[in-house]
């Protein structure tokens, strides 16, 4: 019998099979697994049956495995000697599919009937493996809110007012799926002047509690007021100065104002600040607006019965008092805040107003007298305090007393383009002189520099910005 002069390489051991996450490598030494009989110098070769789910490569005898998707793969590793004789040994690869991942809740949503609200839900899951996601919506109650998600986009519409929980769902290629869920809450569309209030955490339920009838009661003077509900950008929580939405905002109809309670100068002072960061370009009113309390006051003002007079007073600057006059055209002769100037208010059914209360024969300038000392947060902004003692919007505030919400006021909302109802004003007249302003009771106190000033951004019916005003 004859033998051969060389014979092939032999496996002497099996390399056990891997389990593998999806990136992950393993490494294997060929060398040790076989043996060639003649001694010779082997080389070797890999090779995996299914490449999108492991690739094998091979530096000398080191055989590197690594995974690539979810699946299973048989890696051959082949030794051959110089003369190419070969032999072989198999091991199988699994990657095995690791479920999708909830990273981010989706804040909840508020939306008028009939709004639409768009989220992207891809940034809220993640696949472990890389793979492609796909969405699923529910709302447990469709008759207050539908909900749909083609593609990564999430769709949901106001239907009823109400309130329904949405349940988003990302499931992969193998059918394993996570699931988050959050809170739609609908209202009505219409019918009335809604100022939507956004507290936020540092903003208590007593704050809450006086600042709510004074959004109330300029909501009742505004009732007649529709101005067309604003789309906000899909996913945007709206900010203004530095406050923002906790949650997504769908649309806007008809004012947001976003209210924090803030460190602004300590007690005393600047006892609050409003101001409006974005305006409809049709009408020039705005749809975003702001208040900050002194949180070293408010509660004293609670105490003494003025907080909600002085939210009354805030929610007009938010609604564009004093801070619209110039973009309307209606302030003229603009104080330097030293009292030279003359300035005053232009709007015709103030005037009247301003009449009607006794200033029909007002000898001290034009008409209405707007406020031309202060800071660039009083002056220009105000009615002047000098002539309209006790009114609501003068730069001042008699602690304990109430200030009157006149007609004046209330006029000049229909002036900036408000449908109003005057009669909710309350009983107003010009006092006659420095004496009546001496008779009045209580400690009177300056509410500073209450006014923001900053760009104001103009913004399309859909939503587009269109241009931005600079500081007024």
């Amino acid at each position: 019998m004859e033998v051969p002069l060389t014979q092939p390489p032999m496996v002497i051991g099996a390399v056990a099979d891997f389990d593998l996450a999806v990136g992950d490598t393993a490494t294997v030494d060929a060398s040790g697994y076989f043996r060639d009989p003649d001694g010779d110098v082997l080389t070797f070769e890999a090779r995996s049956s299914a490449e999108e789910v492991a690739v094998a490569e091979v530096a000398g005898s080191t055989v590197r495995i690594v995974s690539v998707a979810p699946g299973t793969s048989t890696v051959a590793i082949t030794a051959r000697d110089p003369e190419g004789r070969a032999a072989a040994l198999r091991f199988q690869v699994t990657v095995p599919n690791r479920a999708p991942v909830a990273t981010g809740a989706i804040p909840d949503l508020r939306l008028a009937v009939a709004d639409t609200a768009r989220v992207d839900v891809s940034g809220h899951f993640v696949d472990p493996d890389g793979e492609a996601l796909g969405y699923g919506a529910v709302s447990s109650d469709s008759a207050v809110a539908a909900a749909s998600a083609p593609g990564d986009t999430l769709r949901v519409i106001g239907i009823a007012p109400g309130t329904a929980t949405v349940t988003v769902t990302a499931r992969d290629p193998g059918a394993l799926a996570a699931e988050t869920s959050f809170t739609v809450r609908v209202r009505a569309s219409g019918g009335g002047f809604d100022i939507v209030l956004d507290f936020d955490a540092t903003v208590t339920e007593p704050h809450r509690a006086a600042i709510r009838p004074a959004a109330e009661l300029w909501m009742s003077v505004l009732a007649g007021t529709e101005l067309p509900a604003v789309p906000v950008p899909v996913g945007d929580r709206v900010g203004c100065y530095g406050a923002r939405t906790s949650e997504p905002v769908g649309s806007v109809d008809d004012l947001l104002i976003l209210v924090e309670m803030r460190d602004i100068d300590g007690p005393g002072r600047t006892l609050a600040q409003a101001g409006t960061c974005r305006l409809r370009e049709e009408s020039n009113l705005p749809y975003v607006s702001v208040m900050f309390f002194d949180v070293s006051d408010f509660d004293g003002l609670i105490a003494s019965g003025d907080a909600t007079e002085l939210a009354m007073h805030e929610i007009a600057h938010a609604l564009g008092f004093g801070v619209l006059w110039p973009v309307k055209g209606l302030l003229r002769d603009r104080s330097l805040g030293v009292g030279a100037i003359d300035a005053h208010f232009t709007g015709p059914l103030a005037i009247a107003a301003f009449d009607a209360a006794g200033g029909a024969d007002y000898a001290g300038g034009a008409k209405v007298p707007v406020e031309n000392l202060g800071g660039a947060g009083s002056a220009n902004l105000h009615w002047r305090g000098a002539v309209l003692q006790m009114e609501l919007m003068r730069p001042l505030n008699r602690l304990g007393v109430p200030e009157t919400f006149s007609a004046i006021t209330i006029q000049s909302m229909a002036d900036l383009g408000y449908v109003v109802d005057v009669d909710r004003a309350e009983p107003y007249a010009l006092p006659g002189g420095q004496a009546d302003r001496l008779r009045a009771p209580g400690r009177e106190v300056h509410l500073g520099d209450d006014v923001l000033a900053g760009p104001v951004i103009i913004v399309s019916s859909d939503g587009r910005v269109v241009r931005v005003l600079p500081n007024r």
